[in-house]
């Protein structure tokens, strides 16, 4: 490695962990949902949902394709620029149109960050003395994205006291520090960038899943994708039919949401920085397997009790992303060339959020209420529970039959 070179992935290494921490704080997640009904009726809300799901399936493949074929920093900028302009129409649109707009914009923004920032900093760290400290450097910085992303959504439910869409206004300021960092970034994969057209890498991609373990992780991916967004997408209206308010001499629904969801991410956080440990005492496949349990039994507290014990429940469900993500990407990185990482990574997204965008559009047909109540909330949420169960039951006869 040449001077210039070392000079350039220290840079990223040096950037790349404040980058990742300002675009993945995701500040408006602890009252996006109450931000969506005070606009919409809940059908429509379910609806808006679909839209980002559904966008996101057509862009995944050709944003990862892109990411191989043109780099990551490009494909990084793009994530970025789409960010600030979802969070933008968030800010100041409100009516079905604009939001579905923003939608859209979050979803180029999701996908074109999908598989390439984890690839960015996986070739980056690989060309150090460090590479065999991956998974846990990964681990690490997860954990201290999810203490800043605690802060920011406490300060978003904060702020929702006073305008829920400040959650929004602190999301684009926090984007717009994302994207100082990311033109400063040095492309590293220029040697290894995909020549192939886009079939070709379509059908180099498909070809990993002859890889059992490749495969029976599309296939957590695709179950994982659906169930844990049930307890995250409709957690915030389940607080607001506790009433909780009723005990405060303010009517503040955000402040609760955002105290939730700050201490669900800051509990999962230290989950997420001992990910790895725990993977080399209980063995990967346990760890995908123990995250469907986790998901499982919070649902079924938050489907069948309207309760505030739940919210012991509610606070774990941070925790299955946490001490899946980082084992995941340190198992399949290294399987994967990295001309043709992102595709690939992309392409398991695809599988996840094609998944839940058909689940929201049946379900929006479904739910037919004006205004969300206990039996319309516990009936989207049983079936978030059912899918868990049926997810755990297929990985573990997969499991078995191909011997993972």
């Amino acid at each position: 490695m040449n001077a210039s070179s070392t000079s350039d992935i220290n840079k990223n290494l040096k950037l790349y962990p404040w980058f990742f921490i300002l675009f993945r704080s995701y500040a408006w997640a602890s009252i996006f949902f109450l931000y969506f009904l005070k606009h919409l009726p809940i059908e429509q809300v379910l609806l808006l949902e679909s839209i980002y799901y559904l966008a996101a399936v057509f862009l995944e493949v050709p944003s990862g394709y892109f990411s191989d074929r043109i780099g990551r920093k490009p494909t990084l900028i793009i994530a970025t620029v789409a960010q600030m302009a979802t969070y933008g129409l968030f800010f100041w649109g409100e009516s079905f149109t604009v939001l579905a707009i923003a939608q859209i914009f979050f979803a180029t923004s999701f996908t074109f960050a999908s598989g390439t920032d984890k690839s960015f900093y996986y070739e980056s760290v690989r060309r150090t003395k460090f590479k065999d400290d991956y998974g846990q450097m990964e681990a690490s910085l997860t954990k201290k994205a999810m203490f800043f992303r605690a802060f920011s959504q406490l300060l978003a439910g904060v702020l929702g006291i006073y305008a829920i869409e400040y959650g929004y206004g602190l999301s684009l300021v926090l984007s717009i520090g994302a994207l100082f960092l990311v033109l400063q970034f040095k492309e590293v994969n220029a040697e290894t960038k995909s020549k192939a057209s886009f079939i070709d890498q379509l059908k180099i991609s498909f070809n990993y899943w002859k890889v059992p373990k490749l495969l029976w992780v599309t296939i957590f991916v695709f179950f994982f994708t659906i169930v844990t967004h049930f307890p995250y997408e409709y957690f915030q209206k389940y607080i607001d039919l506790l009433n909780l308010s009723d005990f405060s001499s303010f009517n503040e629904t955000p402040l609760f949401t955002g105290i939730v969801a700050s201490a669900a991410i800051f509990i999962a956080a230290f989950f997420a920085g001992s990910s790895i440990k725990l993977r080399n005492k209980i063995g990967f496949t346990n760890i995908i397997l123990l995250t469907m349990v986790v998901n499982a039994v919070t649902l079924f507290g938050m489907s069948y009790f309207l309760s505030s014990w739940v919210l012991l429940l509610i606070l774990m469900r941070s925790i299955p992303s946490a001490i899946s993500g980082s084992p995941i990407v340190a198992e399949i990185s290294p399987l994967i060339k990295d001309s043709e990482r992102a595709t690939y990574m992309s392409i398991n997204s695809l599988v996840g959020r094609f998944g839940y965008g058909m689940t929201l559009l049946i379900l929006s047909n479904l739910v037919t209420v004006a205004e969300a109540d206990w039996s319309t909330l516990s009936f989207l949420l049983k079936v978030g529970f059912y899918l868990a169960i049926l997810g755990l039951v297929v990985l573990v006869a997969f499991k078995k039959v191909r011997k993972i």
